[in-house]
């Protein structure tokens, strides 16, 4: 039985306050003759849209038969028309409305491939085909209609074919990389990967700009591949027959290090190196890209080898702050602290300096709770801060050491100041949410539940979403306004040490018997079992994330324990089949929740060997 996604539904809830109605909107426009008409039309083709999208094709096309009295050849009539007889499987239909648009404009090589579509959905492939060329023709000097009738084709698997249109486009209007990203998409749906090689090549050397870009692609074919070496030959082949071409050296390394071939990859940015004669830039390139495989050793040696082969040292200071950013991953947080105190002090980048400072208070913060050293980092970076985000990152990061010496006065200042920023600023939310937070911890239920409610209308899709829904919730079940402070204060005790970095000791506060009888157990259960995953205490975490599961089976948290249960499993080659097991449930009760296609990633890493992780 498939099951209801509760947190969806409490988010629509909450966000829907005004609910859109076709019937209702309907309504309103057969019965207001006096409406502008451009505007009467524009308001009829919204309804009509609406219920297409709602699966109501036959009312859809009722309605248009309405709309199309006022609205004359008017091409978005035409189009809803389109869009419905397909989806209402109504081809004759289809194949009628396309006749007479065809009649007001016989050249038109878009309605002569709609056409085409129409006879191919009624079984007539020669009597498409034949249409098909025909658009062909007509449009020859149009690089629209290629994709058009291509596009067309693709919809109904018609690969070869729509291949053979691109190609012929690209023939035709004498351009060497036109539909390049198209054609690479069709040859890797195909598994064709020499071609779809070939064809990002092409784009990497018309754009070489887009490097990262299409290397990341490349990489990509690696995953889908059955034998990651066909790639690796396939791109030295390429390279034997341009030697000169250092971007194809870059995306040989780069494959290298994916499979973690590292000194294969280093004598490939060493060559970049030798032929561009750059200083040690590809070394610090090099050094980014083993970082951001998580080959920190590697990094950091890259870096020292700048250091020594450098002549003019122009990107010392990146080259520092990337053996940094290695050395803090790798847990060598005294060389790291060393680091990122010397770029702070005297990097002439101001946007390393900024990063320097921020992340130099965050090690004192985080990893040896040391708030006074870390607070007087981030007020020393704020005196100089260039980078608006940065700097309401270190002030997000005050305040919560603020919170944890419960000093809340002073935190509501700092996120008052983030709140309010004018600028796009991605820590609003987060600001909001601590807002909220804080009058949780302060037990003011009533004005948190207002916050976190003004957040999830404000941001219904950000990433603190969740957690503002699950105070909401957790405040509604304990009595609104009347909350239940016996169950409320220690759950907000316990959410106060997650969020400043104590998950262990929020584990123990929520898996207090206590609980078992409050009106919040369901919650205080399945967040005792996501602290102590985030603590490491994985045997504790799949034992109380399992008894979620058996007591709440229509939980509201039920997918995500399938979840974060799958993600403890495989981290351990003797359950990871109980790994899949717990990913396939999700799949199987919620195959369209939000954490569905999280699952489905996870079972094709495991499907993969040596890809897990």
């Amino acid at each position: 039985m498939l099951k209801v996604n509760k947190a969806a539904i409490l988010l629509i809830a909450l966000s829907a306050a005004f609910p859109f109605s076709a019937e209702s909107s309907a309504q309103g426009f057969i019965s207001n003759p006096q409406a502008n008409q451009t505007d009467q039309i524009s308001d009829g083709l919204r309804i009509a849209n609406s219920m297409i999208r709602a699966g109501e094709y036959i009312r859809a096309i009722d309605f248009l038969d309405r709309v199309s009295v006022n609205a004359g050849d008017d091409p978005r009539v035409t189009d809803l028309y389109k869009q419905a007889f397909r989806l209402a499987k109504m081809y004759p239909q289809l194949e009628e409305l396309m006749r007479k648009a065809l009649a007001k404009d016989p050249g038109n090589p878009i309605l002569i491939s709609d056409l085409g579509e129409a006879r191919f959905l009624q079984d007539d492939e020669a009597g498409a085909d034949s249409l098909w060329r025909q658009a062909l023709e007509v449009g020859r000097d149009n690089e629209i209609a290629y994709r058009y009738i291509a596009d067309t084709q693709l919809r109904y698997g018609l690969y070869d074919s729509a291949i053979g249109i691109f190609l012929l486009g690209r023939k035709n209007l004498n351009r060497g990389s036109l539909f390049s990203s198209e054609l690479a998409g069709i040859y890797e749906a195909q598994r064709d990967y020499a071609r779809a090689i070939d064809e990002y090549i092409i784009q990497l050397y018309e754009a070489p700009d887009r490097i990262s870009l299409i290397s990341t692609r490349i990489r990509g074919l690696v995953e889908d591949s059955d034998d990651s070496r066909e790639i690796v030959k396939i791109i030295s082949s390429r390279l034997r027959e341009s030697t000169g071409r250092t971007e194809l050296y870059e995306i040989l390394g780069d494959l290298y290090i994916k499979l973690g071939q590292m000194d294969k990859a280093l004598d490939c940015y060493k060559t970049i190196g030798s032929r561009l004669n750059d200083d040690g830039q590809s070394l610090i390139r090099f050094a980014t890209r083993a970082h951001d495989s998580k080959a920190y050793g590697t990094a950091i040696s890259a870096i020292d080898e700048y250091f020594k082969v450098s002549k003019k040292k122009n990107f010392a200071d990146m080259a520092l702050l990337t053996k940094a950013r290695a050395q803090l991953a790798a847990g060598q947080y005294k060389e790291a602290l060393g680091n990122y105190r010397s770029l702070a002090s005297n990097s002439i980048d101001l946007a390393v300096k900024d990063e320097a400072g921020f992340t130099l208070g965050l090690i004192f913060a985080e990893h040896w709770k040391d708030c006074d050293s870390a607070m007087a980092a981030w007020t020393t970076m704020l005196q100089d801060a260039k980078d608006p985000v940065m700097a309401n990152m270190a002030r997000l990061e005050m305040a919560i050491c603020h919170i944890r010496r419960n000093e809340y006065g002073q935190a509501e200042q700092l996120l008052t100041t983030v709140a309010t920023s004018t600028n796009r600023d991605p820590n609003i939310e987060k600001a909001i949410f601590l807002l909220g937070e804080i009058r949780f911890y302060s037990g003011d239920f009533k004005k948190a539940d207002e916050i976190f409610r003004q957040m999830v209308r404000q941001f219904p899709n950000a990433a603190f979403s969740n957690d503002a829904l699950m105070r909401i919730d957790v405040i509604s079940v304990a009595g609104g306004d009347e909350a239940d402070t016996g169950s409320l204060a220690p759950f907000a005790e316990a959410m106060k040490a997650r969020l400043t970095g104590d998950p262990n000791r929020a584990a123990e506060i929520l898996s207090n018997p206590a609980f078992d009888s409050s009106p919040v157990a369901e919650q205080a259960l399945f967040y005792s079992g996501v602290s102590f995953a985030a603590g490491n205490d994985a045997a504790r975490a799949v034992d109380a994330l399992k008894k979620y599961i058996d007591k709440y089976p229509d939980g509201l948290y039920t997918d995500r324990a399938y979840l974060e249960t799958g993600d403890l499993l495989c981290l351990r080659p003797e359950t990871q089949g109980q790994a899949m097991a717990a990913y396939n449930k999700i799949l199987e009760l919620y195959p369209d929740g939000p954490v569905t296609e999280i699952a489905r990633q996870r079972l094709r890493q495991l499907a993969t060997p040596g890809k897990v992780g």
